[in-house]
């Protein structure tokens, strides 16, 4: 015959001794049982009092929280603080290098289309065209042969 499981409550109650033992615990916890979080400390205390506790439910009880806290100041204490990367001036360096890069790019190509219409414009003169030659629109049949995208308008 197998038992049925009883709805409810499947952990323990923390009495004052229990609350006491957990705050001992916690107060000798030592690096070599991981970081001081909420889910070792779960762990730990069901591992070595036997109790299946909840975080939560420790964390009800203000002197498990406070010793808690104070325990993973005091482990904090003996590491040198984290030197954290500035990611974002990693970042920020890359794309301004990016940027610059796209500019010169950019530069060169409008350096090479004023030359060009530079050019136009010299050869222009020197065939004798004028300004309403130059402006006329291009013809249909020209357009669609050689410039399949000029007549077209842009969206």
């Amino acid at each position: 015959m197998t038992q049925e499981k009883k709805p409810g409550r499947s952990r323990i109650p923390i009495t004052p001794e229990r609350k006491e033992k957990i705050i001992a615990l916690i107060e000798r916890w030592t690096v070599e049982w991981g970081r001081l979080t909420g889910p070792t400390l779960e762990t730990r205390v069901e591992t070595c009092l036997g109790w299946k506790l909840s975080r939560i439910g420790m964390f009800k009880h203000a002197e498990i929280e406070a010793a808690f806290d104070k325990r993973r100041l005091g482990l904090a204490e003996g590491k040198p603080p984290r030197k954290r990367r500035p990611v974002h001036e990693e970042v920020t360096a890359q794309r301004i290098k990016r940027l610059e890069d796209e500019n010169a790019t950019l530069e060169k190509k409008v350096d090479n289309l004023l030359e060009m219409i530079a050019r136009h414009h010299f050869n222009a003169q020197r065939k004798g065209m004028t300004i309403a030659e130059l402006e006329a629109p291009l013809n249909q049949a020209r357009t669609e042969t050689r410039f399949p995208d000029a007549g077209k308008k842009k969206r």
